[in-house]
């Protein structure tokens, strides 16, 4: 029995003592899922693995989807309720692909944190991140970076802060995925989502 990729030889021996020799060689490949959030839109592709695919989406109130005998074409999912939203993959061979989540959360109102006018750009990115709000009152205003295991890459705190907001953060040191900036005020925080490619 065999349990990965690789290039496998067997001797066999008869009741004679004449040997045979079996040269294997196994490719497992699996698929991969990617779901990925753009302006409020889910997209997703599969590749790798065996096609075709069985795809199914699901958001917070179950299966939203089931797409049958798919060859890995993509497509889009537009939200219309809060919460987490996965993907899972099945291929030919049954190999299932790891899942992947996203927490959709557009009815956020900003203006809770006594901050207006957020905006995180570009998005996506692979080298800086502006950071632009205006603050109605005096905030400790603490930014966090999460990775997708929610692992922090990235923090600064601002003491006492009122007024444009302005900064730019560099995350050219990140590997490619999805993050999660955290604007924290007053015990209240805000999560928007940035891409690094």
């Amino acid at each position: 029995t065999y349990f990965s990729s690789g290039s496998y030889s067997d001797t066999l021996l008869s009741s004679l003592f004449c040997d045979s020799i079996i040269s294997t060689i196994i490719q497992e490949s699996i698929p991969v899922a990617l779901l990925i959030e753009n302006s409020g839109i889910l997209s997703f592709n599969v590749n790798g693995g065996l096609p075709p695919y069985n795809i199914q989406l699901f958001g917070p109130n179950g299966i939203i989807f089931n797409l049958i005998n798919n060859n890995g074409l993509g497509g889009n999912y537009t939200p219309t309720i809060n919460g987490d939203y996965y993907i899972v993959c099945l291929d030919q061979q049954g190999c299932y692909s790891d899942t992947v989540l996203i927490n959709i959360d557009f009815l956020s109102n900003i203006s809770t944190i006594n901050i207006n006018d957020l905006n995180i750009y570009p998005n996506p990115t692979d080298e800086f991140i502006n950071i632009e709000f205006s603050s109605l009152s005096d905030n400790n205003i603490n930014i966090k970076v999460n990775n997708a295991l929610g692992q922090e890459v990235l923090a600064e705190e601002f003491f006492n802060y009122r007024g444009n907001f302005l900064q730019k953060f560099n995350v050219n040191h990140l590997s490619q995925g999805v993050y999660y900036v955290n604007i924290t005020t007053k015990q209240i925080v805000t999560t928007k989502m940035i891409t690094i490619k």
